[in-house]
């Protein structure tokens, strides 16, 4: 489903390459590589969550609607331009928004299989989720004073710099769960 899914969006990114490399602006390259960021950082947590909790996480209806609510945001995010009648600042909420249910989804999911995992693991499960919510809390803030600031450098800026906080995030949600990966996953 996973696949399905984001298969999809990354298409609609690299088409988005495309029409960058025909209409180059630094400001466009910000915004794409920013959502090359958050298309891996939505997949590494995906897939990720699915190798490590699939021992404790007991499937509920709700969460195959907000996998789909997940995917529904990178299409919006990615494909924003084609709604007529949105505000220019619409995909700055979207994110705001986005980093709201996303550092919702982060506690769900800690405490729906915190109850399962041995203290050593929960210790370093803790961590991994502060570091998700935490990424998220900056990655919002960034958004929120670039709403207020409305420039085009601060767009710019914020793009770069949230980028640059979901690599670092990404990085880190695999170095958390290296002892996972390395025990289960042939690394």
């Amino acid at each position: 489903m996973v696949s399905l899914l984001y298969g999809n969006l990354f298409f609609i990114l690299c088409r988005k390459t495309l029409e960058l490399i025909n209409n180059f602006s630094f400001e466009s390259l910000s915004c794409l590589c920013f959502s090359f960021c958050i298309f891996f950082r939505i997949f590494q947590t995906h897939i990720l969550a699915a190798l490590k909790y699939s021992n404790s996480w007991k499937l509920q209806p709700l969460d195959f609607i907000l996998t789909f609510v997940t995917a529904l945001f990178g299409y919006v995010l990615f494909e924003y331009e084609k709604i007529e009648t949105l505000p220019p600042t619409f995909p700055i909420y979207l994110i705001i928004s986005f980093c709201i249910f996303g550092i919702v989804g982060y506690a769900i999911t800690y405490l729906r299989t915190c109850q399962f995992l041995e203290s050593e693991v929960r210790r370093t499960e803790r961590r991994l989720h502060a570091t998700n919510i935490s990424c998220l809390l900056v990655i919002g803030v960034l958004f929120a004073i670039t709403l207020f600031l409305n420039s085009e450098a601060m767009r710019l800026i914020t793009n770069i710099i949230s980028s640059f906080v979901l690599l670092v995030n990404i990085y880190l949600s695999i170095w958390y769960s290296r002892d996972f990966l390395k025990n289960n996953i042939c690394l």
